[in-house]
Formats: structure tokens, sequence, C-alpha cells
């Protein structure tokens, strides 16, 4: 059986919604919403709770199947640091504890709307297609190559060719929505491994990842649906 690591992200002081992991989401905090899909998918090994607040810590206590034993360290808890560098470390706190896993996943901790059969059939997707990397997308609605910058007041086009082409012309692109991500081991535990990327493509109505309070409100009205 894979032995899977999930990392779920939450630190403190998030800067576009105050507070934003245990802000109460339809009667509950919702970091509790990844929590307990986790659990509930009865797919992992270990379940990490990447955090820098001793009060998280006391808050997320209740829950039996996790632990926070490893205390997110102030370097890798300002806006400047990406994900990658967080799960690097984490993995590499466990290692040196002599526990190894075959896949590492990351979960974000404002996702209420991801089911427990998305991270399963993720799960055998991952698998099946033989990827280093999974990530769940989503489509774009319209071709990419379309796509404006905005300079002072002026739209000016990426490519002013690509305004003339029929959209039935273009291949169909996807963008990581952000939701979860799953690694195969080799990607922390070797050096220079070529990255090959799959996709578990989630509709529109899944695929919210709440950053800003408008992301909060759509997630609110699409949650009841």
């Amino acid at each position: 059986m894979k032995k899977r690591l999930l990392i779920i992200p939450a630190r403190k002081n998030s800067k576009r919604i105050k507070n934003k992991n245990f802000k109460f989401f339809f009667g509950k905090p919702i970091i509790e919403y990844s929590i307990e899909l986790a659990i509930r998918s009865k797919i992992f090994t270990k379940i990490h709770v990447s955090s820098d607040s001793i009060k998280y810590k006391k808050r997320l206590s209740k829950f039996k199947n996790i632990e926070i034993d490893l205390k997110r360290p102030k370097k890798l808890s300002n806006d400047s640091v990406g994900l990658m560098d967080v799960f690097s470390y984490i993995v590499n706190q466990y290692k040196d504890r002599q526990f190894f896993f075959d896949e590492v996943w990351f979960l974000s901790s404002c996702s209420p709307l991801i089911t427990k059969k998305d991270l399963i059939n993720a799960s055998k997707l991952f698998i099946k297609n033989k990827a280093n990397i999974l990530l769940s997308t989503c489509r774009y609605s319209q071709p990419i190559e379309r796509s404006f910058y905005q300079k002072n007041k002026s739209l000016i086009p990426i490519n002013r060719k690509m305004l003339k082409k029929n959209t039935q012309n273009f291949k169909e692109t996807f963008y990581h929505t952000g939701n979860f991500s799953i690694f195969d081991k080799e990607i922390f535990y070797k050096k220079n491994v070529k990255r090959k990327y799959t996709g578990f493509h989630l509709p529109i109505s899944r695929s919210v990842d709440i950053d800003n309070t408008e992301d909060w409100k759509l997630a609110e009205k699409l949650f009841n649906q």
C-alpha cells in the first residue's frame, strides 16, 4: 500500500481575509472541511497541518487523526516563500526522523467544494498516468492565446495574430486551480528530476480555492447547489 503524506498549509496572518483558516463557513472553521475530507478519504498515512501558530495547534487538537508535530519556522512563514520550499522542509524533517513516503500531497485549507471522490479518483489517475506531479486543473473558458494585458488605460493583445484565428482552431488549455496536488517521492528525494505533469480536471463548480472575499462569496453560492 502506498504511503502518503498529506500537507495542509495553514499559516497565521492571512492578508486578504483576516484569520481565513478559522473563519466560519456554514457553521464551522473552513479548514475543518479539508481536514475532515482527508480523514474520510482513508488514503493518507499521515495528515500534517503546516502552521506557524501554537494557537492553531491547540484549536485542531480535537482531531485525533492529525498531529502538528512540526511547527513551521518563521523563515518559511512569510509571503515571499513558495509552498514547494515548505513541502521540502517538511519532507526532510520527516526523513530525518526516518519517516519516508511514496507520495506527498498538498490540499488547500480553503477548498470546501472538493469531494472525497475527487481525492480518491485523483490518486488512481496519478498511478495510471505514471506522472510524478498531478495538479487539480480546470479548463480555461476562452483561448489564452487571445489574452490581453493592461498598460496604463489601454488593453494590449499578447499576440495580435491570434485575434483573427477561429476559436475551434485553438487547443484546450487548463490552469492549476490550487485545490490540491500530488508529488511522487522522487521530486523530493532525488535531484534534477524531469517533471512529468498530469491533470485531474475539475468542473468550475468545485474548483474554487478561496483566496479573497470574491472567492469566498462564490464558494458560498456553490456550496448549497
